[in-house]
């Protein structure tokens, strides 16, 4: 397990090796063994369109952004008990992520800088047999939410808003709370 740090050195294209900085290896572009770091820096990352990149977890520091473009982002792992952690910003249009770990995980973030807005999804598919993915922030999805095995828990404790605007598919386990 590998912790890629975006940099931006060359320019803001995802796909090559010499915009990360990556712990204990050479430098590359993330792998399903990475945990990606999102800082802020001048570069903002961009993932070209039909890459479709599976990672270990993303994490996006304050003033941090990432474009997803229009690919299916895969998160395998997590980093700590996390497999998302959005604080920065990332703009979801025409992409699906997928959530598909070996550990029950959290999707936690305070969005958009700080200002606690919900975490945006275009597409959110759940697709971990016996994993819960429990909610630490409000979550938005524009597209449609599927959970194909595991469950999506929206945290009766803190009650953190779950929004879709598109179809539900559930044929593994939504938890709900009383937001």
């Amino acid at each position: 397990m590998a912790v890629n740090t975006w940099d931006g050195a060359v320019d803001t294209d995802w796909n090559d090796a010499g915009n990360w900085n990556t712990t204990g290896v050479t430098d590359r572009v993330p792998t399903d063994a990475d945990d990606v770091i999102i800082p802020n820096v001048s570069n903002d990352p961009v993932i070209p369109d039909s890459l479709n990149p599976t990672v270990n977890s993303i994490t996006i520091y304050t003033s941090g952004r990432l474009t997803l473009g229009n690919n299916t982002v895969t998160i395998d792992g997590e980093n700590g008990t996390r497999c998302l952690d959005i604080d920065g910003q990332w703009t979801t249009t025409n992409s699906t992520v997928v959530l598909a770990t070996g550990a029950d995980t959290d999707i936690a973030g305070n969005y958009n800088d700080g200002g606690g807005a919900a975490v945006p999804f275009n597409n959110l598919t759940i697709n971990a047999s016996s994993r819960t993915f429990t909610q630490l922030a409000a979550v938005t999805v524009a597209g449609n939410l599927t959970i194909t095995a595991g469950t999506l828990d929206t945290n009766s404790s803190t009650n953190k808003a779950l929004t879709v605007t598109g179809d539900v598919s559930v044929t593994g386990t939504l938890t709900g709370n009383a937001s």
